[in-house]
């Protein structure tokens, strides 16, 4: 084990070959911090040297503890093993060096051991590990390894009733899906006959921009901005179908009306271009060639399904409510799209229903002050609110003592299930 002294902490050095630390930039869900720090660690002669205090390792070998367990390549596994082992060299030198107590202290040496692991296991995990350790039932290291590797897969398939039943390695394949895939946890009905998505108002909203711009010869101009143009925007408003309301407020307030003003014309728009069917070259909109087909009727599911991907995917949700950031939100999206159905057949209320459908990491993530607790608005405006807006969920307003508040219900929509299947193994 190599060591130097910073600043603060003691570092520990790393040797990674290049092909290593491809491997962990390229496919392991590193934290920022943790990528920047491999990420701009200087490769000489083929190999890199990555300087870590002993928390970051601890996390590294985490990272790597994850990857390894769930790959199916035999060959990369055998990638990750290797790097995992030589983190685990280091660790357990560190550990021998440092904490190892006098003879006779086996409680502290076991507590030690413990706290160590779970900076990386969930705590029951963690003590099967110290406990198999305890017991000597091992007769090398390898054999310890593979005893530790069964412990953390049984762990990784037991049902978690944070987790709605599901076993962290069920919950790891969901959130992780490829949405694309027919054969995935997660699949998409794309065979949606336009009569399925009348109250799916981002849909018909998408397709009457779409459909406004094919008028147009196929492109409209965009302002300097990046935005459609005021005109076009003047023209879409007595195209779409927005309530009296919104327009009454919408004139009332705004001078001039911008594409940004505008929400029902501006997120269809950019996932109209999120999905590749809208285009901005030389500050012209235009309908891509692929995306010229989207507008037959006969299309709709597939237009349909494009839209869902690049909202959930490539859309920022955050951007809907202006709230704090909370990533794990849109991350685990899947796992709130699969819980729905369980909670939400019939009405519900919102802010019961809110951390049914969400992970505990969720709700660590939305900041509470002292008059309000971002929770609840952002599951309901990037979450339930999205779903409305996808004809996947309905909502109706429940009065209370106060006449000016309203609390708020939803269901799921015959289109839920019509449309989202799942098949987790």
């Amino acid at each position: 084990m190599i060591r130097s002294s910073g600043a603060t902490k003691q570092v520990y050095d790393l040797l990674l070959t290049n092909s290593e630390r491809s491997l962990i930039l390229d496919k392991a869900s590193l934290s920022d911090e943790m990528d920047k720090k491999i990420r701009f660690a200087a490769p000489s002669d083929g190999q890199t040297v990555i300087r870590l205090p002993l928390d970051d390792l601890d996390e590294l070998a985490g990272c790597i503890a994850i990857e390894a367990n769930h790959c199916q390549d035999k060959r990369i596994k055998k990638r990750w093993d290797k790097i995992f082992s030589k983190i685990q060299d280091i660790l357990d030198e560190q550990f021998a060096e440092e904490h190892s107590p006098p003879k006779g202290e086996q409680s502290l040496k076991d507590e030690l051991a413990y706290q160590d692991l779970s900076r990386i296991f969930p705590p029951e995990t963690a003590k099967a590990i110290v406990d198999l350790l305890r017991s000597g039932q091992c007769k090398d290291e390898d054999e310890f390894k593979q005893r530790v590797g069964e412990i953390i897969d049984a762990q990784n398939r037991k049902p978690l009733p944070e987790a709605g039943g599901l076993s962290p390695h069920q919950v790891y394949l969901l959130i992780h899906a490829d949405w694309d895939s027919p054969d995935g946890p997660i699949r998409f009905n794309d065979d949606l006959r336009l009569e399925d998505l009348q109250d799916a108002p981002i849909f018909q909203d998408a397709r009457l921009l779409l459909s406004a711009i094919q008028e147009e010869g196929g492109n409209v101009k965009a302002t300097s901005s990046g935005n459609l143009n005021r005109q076009f925007v003047s023209q879409m408003l007595e195209r779409l179908d927005l309530p009296p309301e919104f327009l009454d407020d919408l004139h009332r307030y705004n001078k001039v009306i911008n594409e940004r003003d505008v929400f029902p014309l501006h997120i269809p728009r950019l996932l109209l271009t999120f999905s590749g069917i809208l285009r901005k070259s030389k500050s012209i909109f235009n309908i891509t060639h692929k995306g010229k087909k989207y507008l037959a009727d006969d299309q709709a599911g597939k237009l349909y399904l494009k839209l869902f991907i690049a909202h959930f995917h490539k859309f920022n949700l955050a951007y809907r409510d202006r709230l704090a950031p909370n990533e794990p939100l849109q991350h685990t999206i899947a796992y709130s799209l699969w819980r729905i159905p369980q909670e939400a057949k019939d009405w519900i209320d919102t802010d019961e229903l809110a951390p049914k459908i969400v992970l505990p990491i969720v709700r660590e993530h939305a900041p509470v002050y002292e008059f309000f607790d971002h929770f609840y608005s952002q599951i309901s405006s990037r979450i339930l609110y999205s779903l409305k807006d996808f004809g996947l969920l309905e909502r109706r307003e429940i009065p209370t003592d106060d006449k000016n508040i309203f609390t708020y219900d939803v269901r799921m929509t015959p289109l839920y299930d019509k449309f989202i299947h799942f098949h987790i193994p």
